[in-house]
């Protein structure tokens, strides 16, 4: 009986911290000018042959086909783009992926990218990797299965911090992804 009034206990503080969360970072969204998290329509999770090509209705991709291996946990950060067939299949998973603008105006300045890297670097199930599609007009991209929020290139690296720590708290290994438990 005291592991079920336990376990209770602690569903019920999960919910709170995660609504705590959901309302700091929607503050810190509206004022560095961010998207709030959207939910994205769910792509299904199908394997493609291992290398094959697949071309995502949105971008960055929050579900879809894809590769049957995911992305090895380590690294953390990638200073190269990274195959979204693979990325897409982490999400499967229960990651949270940290995109970013790396060149051109709409670069994420440089002390921001620092910040993020030295945030994903300390975390599990967080890959961080630099995303050339992003939409026009944002330079960070959050995403976990079927959430997406986006800022642009003035966001600070204090507001990209918390928006990413918040973003982590509340999706990473969470029940939408449909292997949450993978590794």
């Amino acid at each position: 009986m005291a592991a079920v009034v336990l376990i209770a206990l602690l569903v019920n503080f999960q919910g709170r911290e995660k609504r705590r969360l959901a309302a700091e970072a929607s503050k810190v969204a509206t004022e560095a000018g961010c998207t709030q998290v959207i939910s994205e329509p769910d792509q299904g999770n199908s394997h493609l042959n291992p290398g094959q090509s697949f071309d995502y209705s949105q971008h960055p991709a929050t579900s879809g086909s894809h590769d049957p291996g995911p992305l090895p946990a380590d690294p953390h950060v990638h200073s190269e783009p990274i195959p979204e067939t693979h990325a897409v299949h982490n999400l499967e998973h229960g990651y949270v992926e940290i995109y970013y603008r790396q060149e051109g105006e709409q670069a994420l300045p440089d002390d921001v990218v620092t910040a993020l890297e030295n945030l994903a670097d300390g975390e599990r199930k967080v890959i961080m990797a630099p995303y050339m599609q992003l939409d026009d007009g944002q330079s960070l991209a959050l995403a976990a299965w079927d959430r997406l929020q986006q800022c642009p290139s003035t966001v600070s690296s204090t507001q990209a911090v918390s928006l990413a720590r918040a973003f982590i708290g509340r999706f990473r290994g969470d029940g939408a992804a449909p292997e949450p438990a993978g590794p």
